[in-house]
Parts: structure tokens; sequence; C-alpha cells
């Protein structure tokens, strides 16, 4: 799955995204993250397996490196930029089929921007460009709509409504989503924000139990439903706090700010009717590897549980790369398997897709 999650850092002095800003909320709605809580993760102990599911390897079936899942029934897994389709694989592991192919033809999309699926029509969907590619689960090719945006990755909710993630862009004005209908029409503008920054190339959508959204550099998370979207929570960050003065920083003056700054950011959202689970990156000033950390908040008690990652769990561990909160409460995530307390990996063989009892966790 190769070094991404400690190399974010990375991207975050390239492509920048928005900062959050306070003002009007009640303080009901705002998450405190107490890093003094955290507890170091344990290998064997802390979030134990529940199932493994080993995904079928061969010369034709190799996944990509940073790959991201879906699942409706089935499973789908695709790499955003790659130039290999997404595949699908049954509940034991199986190859079952590519969706479409990339290249040049007429039903054919020339790069992976995102993915997603549509529920209701059981269909796959592919961002390429200002194109979104329907396919059908067995990857026949369906249709080709034309969203005419410039979206660095998007969604469909239940409803069938499909949203965009724009970023800050003065072409599209300061809406930083948009939605629009089935087909890609009637577009309504949301996320209204003035600001200077450029968005970030990231995974800015959650879809698990819950369709959810995020910016990694934003400390407010939404959910989407009934065709709007709605800010579930804002988090704080004692002491990572970003510079409210980056939103009116010329942007290339962006990085060397970050750099003398002690910042959070969110990697991963998710959420379900009981549950919370954040991936967290501390960053500090000077120190060229972020701090990771899993939050996962149970919402009933208002009790939580903060693991801290060390440097000692390997880079293409499963555990580096969590996928989604489902309804029944199991975390899944993707990535190679732990050999004892020591990870090895080898060049012939997949990632597995890990899932983990939420639940069967002790929150204090």
């Amino acid at each position: 799955m190769g070094k991404n999650i400690y190399l974010l850092v990375g991207l975050l002095l390239m492509l920048v995204s928005c900062v959050n800003d306070k003002k009007g909320e009640s303080a009901d709605n705002i998450l405190l993250f107490d890093i003094a809580k955290s507890v170091k993760f344990q290998m064997v102990s802390s979030l134990s397996p529940d199932r493994i599911i080993n995904l079928a390897f061969s010369d034709s079936t190799m996944i990509d490196g940073n790959a991201s899942l879906l699942y409706d029934e089935t499973y789908f897994v695709y790499s955003k930029g790659s130039a290999i389709a997404p595949m699908r694989f049954d509940k034991e592991g199986n190859f079952l089929n590519y969706i479409g192919r990339v290249g040049n033809g007429p039903k054919e999309y020339n790069k992976i921007g995102d993915v997603c699926l549509n529920r209701r029509e059981k269909t796959v969907e592919i961002l390429s460009g200002s194109y979104v590619y329907v396919y059908d689960y067995q990857g026949k090719y369906v249709d080709k709509l034309d969203h005419k945006q410039t979206a660095f990755s998007f969604a469909i909710d239940k409803d069938g409504y499909h949203w965009f993630y724009l970023g800050n862009n003065s072409v599209n004005g300061e809406a930083k989503m948009v939605r629009m209908g089935a087909k890609c029409q009637d577009m309504q503008k949301f996320l209204q924000e003035e600001s200077t920054l450029l968005p970030m190339v990231e995974a800015n959508f959650g879809r698990g139990a819950m369709l959810t959204f995020k910016e990694t550099l934003n400390h407010d998370i939404y959910r989407i439903s009934d065709g709007e979207i709605k800010k579930s929570y804002s988090i704080d960050f004692p002491n990572y706090h970003l510079p409210q003065e980056l939103h009116k920083t010329a942007p290339m003056e962006v990085v060397p700010l970050l750099q003398k700054s002690d910042y959070a950011s969110i990697l991963n959202y998710s959420e379900n009717q009981k549950y919370l689970f954040l991936q967290v990156l501390l960053n500090k000033s000077g120190q060229m590897v972020p701090e990771i950390y899993y939050w996962i908040y149970q919402k009933s008690s208002g009790k939580d549980i903060i693991f801290s990652l060390d440097q000692s769990v390997p880079f293409d561990s499963y555990i580096c790369y969590p996928q989604f909160l489902s309804e029944d409460d199991r975390l899944y995530f993707m990535g190679f398997l732990l050999d004892k307390e020591i990870e090895t990996t080898g060049s012939e063989e997949n990632p597995a897709i890990v899932i983990i009892d939420v639940s069967s966790l002790v929150f204090s």
C-alpha cells in the first residue's frame, strides 16, 4: 500500500484545503480531542480482527497501492489515478469482474478521478474529467453523464443526488460543493465560503453506514441526507488549531506558514448510528512525520477511545488504511496482514480486507 499515510505531510505542503470557523456555533456540537487520553496501539490486542478476507491474487488482479474499498453485497476495489479498472470481488475474496475499461474509446474512461456506488440503481459510477461513466455491477457500460465541473471527488446519496466537491475555485464562485440530479442536471450550490486556499487531492466522502463529508484541514465534519448537507460536529484540537490567516494568505505563502504551525488534519471520517470514527494526523512544526491517531466516539455515552500509532507499525499494514464504518458497527480496513508482531509482505499477494467489531471495544 506504500508510504502514503506517512507522506501526507508532503501533500499538505503542495495542495491545501480550508480552515474551520467556529463563529455562531453552540457548544453542544463541539467534540474535544483529548490527546492525554490516548493509548498506544498494541499490534495484537488493539483493534483485533473480527474477520479477514484475502483478496484473490493473479497477474491480472494485482491491486495498486493506496487502494479504496466500497461494499454492496460484493466488494469493489479501486485506486484514484490508476490505469487499472476497478475490480469486483465476492464476499470470500474471489475475483468477479472489472468495471469498464481504461482507454480512449466511446465507452471508456481515461483516468479514475473517483468511484462510488449508486445503490438505488445497482451501478458503479466513475468520475473522469468532466464526465461520470456509469456501469452495472457486472462491468457493462450503461451511460455517460456530463457534469461540466472541475471536481476532485463525488458521491451519490440514497435519493440519487450527485454531490461534487469543487474546492475553492474562483471559476465556480464561492461554492465548494454542488448537488446535481440523477442525470447531473439542476445544479444547486453548497458550502459557500470566500477563501484563497487551494483544494487538496483527498478522499472527501465517507461511504459507510452514513454518507459523510470532510476536508482534511477543516475541523468541521458533515453528514449528507435528504438532499442536504448538514454539519454533524466541529472538532476542537487544543494546541493544534490552524492559523486563521490562511483564508487570506496568498497560495504561495501558505506552505511556509504551515511549516511554522502545529495543526491537526482529519484524514478519514466515518459515522453510523452509534459511533464516529476519525483518523487524525497531528502535524508538528519542524517534524516531517506526523503523529497518527484513531479516534472512536460512542454517541450514547459520550465516551471515546483514542489509539496512537507509532513508527513501528509497518507502512503497508492494514491498520494504516481504514475504509469505512458499517451499519452493524464493523470497521473495515484494507492492507497487508500481521505476522505475529512483525508484518511481512510479499510480491505474490494482494492486500486483505480486515473487519473489526467496534462494539467489542471498551470505552472510558
